[in-house]
C-alpha cells in the first residue's frame, strides 16, 4: 500500500507531464512556425514536415493505452517469441507500404486518403466511395479506437488512485487535448506526439531496468525463469522462435498474420496518409515507413520484456486466463515499481492515450470536413478550419459515448472490420491493374462481407476445421483468423469475375489518374492511349520488384535488431551478437537498396 507521500510524488509526476504536454501543444505552432488559418496549415502543417517527426507520430498513434496491458498479457502467454506477433502483423506490411506506395501518395497531390477514389474513379462514382470510406473509417475505426483507449486509461488510473468515476478520468485527459488540438491543429499533434514518445520510451526503459535489477541482471532473470517453470515451458518462454502448438504465436499463425496484414497494405490510407501527405518531399514521405517501424517495434519490445520478470515470480501466469494476464500490467505498476517510477509509468500511459486521441481527433476532423462536407459544397480554406474544429467536438462526444457503452459498440466495430477486411487484396488492384473498375469496388465491398459470413459459418462444418477449433478457445480464434484468409482469396476471385464481366472505366478518367498517380503494375492499354497523344512519360522498369526486395531487406534488418535486443535482455550475449551482426549487414544492404529505389521513384 502506497503511503500518502508516495502517492503525492507519483501524482505530481503525472501532473507535471500533463502540464508539459499542454504547454508544448499550445505553443507548437510557434516552435514549427506554422500558419493554422487555412486547411493546409491546420490539418497538414503546410505540407512541409520532416519524415522523422511524422513517422514517430505515426508510431505512437498505434500505442493506445490498451496496447500496453494487451501486449503484456500476450507476452505472459508466449514469452520471448512475442516479438513474432508484431513482426507478422507489421514487420513486412509497413515496409511494403513505404517502398511501394508512400512516394505515389505524396506525388498524387490529394489531401486525404479517401480523396484518392475521386481521382481513381472520377467525380461521380468516386464521390460516393470517397464519402463512404471517410465515414466508415471515422465511425467504425477512429471513434471505437479512441473510446477503447480512454476506457483503458480510466481502468488503470481508477485502480491506482482508487476511484470509479469515468467522468473524472475523462476530465483529467480530454480538456487538455482538445484545447491544444483546437488551437494548434496538426502541428500541435506532431510536437506533443514527439514529447509523448520520449516519455513512453524513458518510462519503459526504466521499468526494464527495475526488472533486471530485481533479479541481479539478465543472467539472474534467465536462471529465475528456469527454476520457476518446468524445463519444457521455460525453454519455450526463453526461445526467440515461435513454438508449434502455441495458440498465440505459432509458425502457422505467424504466416497467416503476414498474409492478412500484408496483403493490400498501402493501397488505402487514413491517419498514416495524413503523415505521408504532410511531408515536405517524396524522400521524407518514404522515410515515414522507416521511422514508424523502428519506433513502434522498440516501444513494443520495451512493453513486453518486463513480462519475463512476472513469469519468474508467478509462473502460473503462463497458463492463466487472458483477462488475468492483461490485468497484470496494472499489478506491475502498483506492486512492483518504486515510487517515482510509478508516476513516470502512469505518465507514459497518459501519453499513449493522448497521442492516439489527439491524432485521431485531428484526422477525423480533416476527413469529415474535406471528404464528406467538401464533396457536396465548396467553402473557403478558413471556413474549412472552423468546420474541422466543430467536427472535433462531435467526434469527441461520440468517443465518450463509446467509453460508457464500450462492451457492445467495440464488439460491433470489430465484427464489421472483420467483414470488410476480406476485400483488402483488391486495394492493390486500384493501383496496379487498369481493368479494376467501379463495379469491382462494389463487388469487393458487398461480396466480401457475404463471403466472410459464408466462411465464418461454413468452414466449422468441415471435420478437420472443427477439430482444430475445438482444441481450445484460443485455437478457435486462430481458425477464425484463418477463415479471414480464405474469405480474402474467395472475395478476390468474385471481384475479378465481376471486373471482367463489366466495362472498364472511362479512358479519360484512367489517363488522368495515370498522369497524376504514376501507378506501377499493368497499365499498358492506358499507356498506349497516352503514347498516341504524346503525353506518356517513361518510367523505370521493375519498380514493383525493386520495391518489394527493398522492403524485405528493411523488414529483415529491423526484425533481426529486435531479436538481438531480446536475446540481450536474457543474457544470451553470443546470440545477441550474432543477431546484431546480421542486422547490421542487412541495414547496410537496405540503405543501398533504399537510395537506389528512391532515385527511381523520384525519376
Amino acid at each position: 500500500m502506497d503511503t500518502p507521500t508516495a502517492l503525492w510524488i507519483d501524482s505530481a509526476i503525472l501532473a507535471a507531464y500533463l502540464l508539459a504536454s499542454f504547454l508544448i501543444g499550445i505553443f507548437a505552432n510557434r516552435l514549427l512556425k506554422k500558419d493554422v488559418s487555412t486547411e493546409s496549415g491546420y490539418f497538414l502543417g503546410g505540407r512541409s514536415m520532416p519524415g522523422y517527426l511524422t513517422g514517430i507520430s505515426n508510431a505512437v498513434n498505434a500505442m493506445n493505452s490498451d496496447v500496453m496491458p494487451t501486449y503484456m498479457g500476450l507476452a505472459l502467454a508466449v514469452g520471448l517469441p512475442v516479438c513474432w506477433f508484431y513482426f507478422s502483423r507489421a514487420g513486412l506490411g509497413i515496409f511494403l507500404a513505404g517502398m511501394l506506395f508512400y512516394a505515389r501518395w505524396k506525388q498524387l497531390g490529394v489531401a486525404t486518403g479517401p480523396e484518392f477514389f475521386a481521382v481513381r474513379f472520377g467525380s461521380d462514382g468516386g464521390r460516393f466511395i470517397r464519402v463512404f470510406t471517410s465515414l466508415y473509417s471515422v465511425l467504425f475505426g477512429i471513434i471505437p479506437w479512441m473510446g477503447a483507449g480512454l476506457l483503458a486509461a480510466h481502468l488503470i488510473f481508477g485502480s491506482f488512485f482508487g476511484y470509479e468515476s469515468k467522468a473524472l478520468s475523462l476530465l483529467i485527459l480530454l480538456p487538455l487535448m482538445l484545447l491544444y488540438v483546437w488551437f494548434s491543429g496538426y502541428a500541435g499533434v506532431l510536437v506533443t506526439n514527439l514529447f509523448q514518445t520520449v516519455i513512453i520510451v524513458v518510462a519503459c526503459v526504466t521499468v526494464c531496468l527495475v526488472i533486471l535489477s530485481h533479479f541481479g541482471g539478465p543472467a539472474g532473470l534467465t536462471a529465475s525463469i528456469q527454476q520457476a517453470m518446468p524445463a519444457e515451458t521455460g525453454t519455450a518462454v526463453l526461445s526467440i522462435w515461435p513454438q508449434n502448438g502455441n495458440a498465440y504465436v505459432s509458425p502457422l499463425l505467424v504466416a497467416v498474420w503476414i498474409i492478412l496484414t500484408g496483403v493490400g497494405v498501402g493501397a488505402n490510407v487514413s491517419v498514416d496518409g495524413q503523415r505521408i501527405i504532410s511531408c515536405k518531399n517524396v524522400r521524407e514521405a518514404v522515410k515515414v515507413s522507416i521511422w514508424t517501424q523502428l519506433e513502434l517495434f522498440i516501444m513494443l519490445l520495451l512493453v513486453t520484456l518486463p513480462a519475463l520478470g512476472l513469469l519468474a515470480q508467478t509462473p502460473e501466469l503462463f497458463s492463466a486466463p487472458a483477462a488475468e494476464r492483461e490485468a497484470m500490467y496494472g499489478v506491475l505498476v502498483r506492486e512492483y515499481l518504486p515510487v517515482g517510477v510509478k508516476g513516470l509509468t502512469l505518465a507514459a500511459l497518459a501519453a499513449a492515450v493522448m497521442s492516439t486521441v489527439s491524432t485521431q481527433l485531428n484526422y477525423s476532423a480533416q476527413t469529415l470536413t474535406h471528404d464528406v462536407l467538401g464533396s457536396y459544397r465548396h467553402f473557403s480554406p478558413v471556413r474549412g478550419v472552423l468546420y474541422g474544429r466543430l467536427a472535433m467536438i462531435v467526434v469527441m462526444l461520440l468517443a465518450i459515448v463509446v467509453v460508457y457503452c464500450a462492451g457492445s459498440l467495440i464488439r460491433i466495430a470489430i465484427f464489421i472490420t472483420g467483414l470488410l477486411g476480406s476485400s483488402a487484396l483488391i486495394g492493390w488492384g486500384y493501383w496496379w491493374y487498369w481493368r479494376i473498375n467501379l463495379y469491382s469496388w462494389y463487388a469487393a465491398m458487398l461480396g466480401g462481407p457475404l463471403v466472410y459470413l459464408a466462411c465464418f459459418f461454413g468452414l466449422p462444418r468441415i471435420p478437420w476445421w472443427a477439430a482444430q477449433a475445438a482444441l481450445s478457445p484460443n485455437h478457435a480464434d486462430m481458425m477464425g483468423i484463418c477463415a479471414g484468409v480464405v474469405s480474402m482469396a474467395l472475395t478476390t476471385v468474385v471481384t475479378l469475375i465481376v471486373t471482367f464481366l463489366t466495362p472498364p472505366d472511362d479512358m479519360d478518367v484512367l489517363t488522368e489518374f495515370y498522369r497524376r498517380a504514376r501507378p506501377m503494375g499493368y497499365w499498358k492499354p492506358v499507356q498506349e492511349v497516352l503514347r498516341r497523344r504524346g503525353e506518356l512519360r517513361a518510367e523505370p522498369r521493375g519498380l514493383l520488384a525493386g520495391g518489394t526486395v527493398t522492403a524485405l531487406c528493411g523488414a529483415a534488418w529491423l526484425c533481426l535488431l529486435i531479436m538481438g535486443l531480446s536475446e540481450l535482455f536474457v543474457g544470451r550475449y553470443l546470440e545477441a551478437a550474432g543477431f546484431g551482426t546480421a542486422a547490421a549487414l542487412f541495414a547496410v544492404i537496405f540503405k543501398k537498396l533504399f537510395d537506389w529505389h528512391l532515385k527511381r521513384l523520384e525519376a
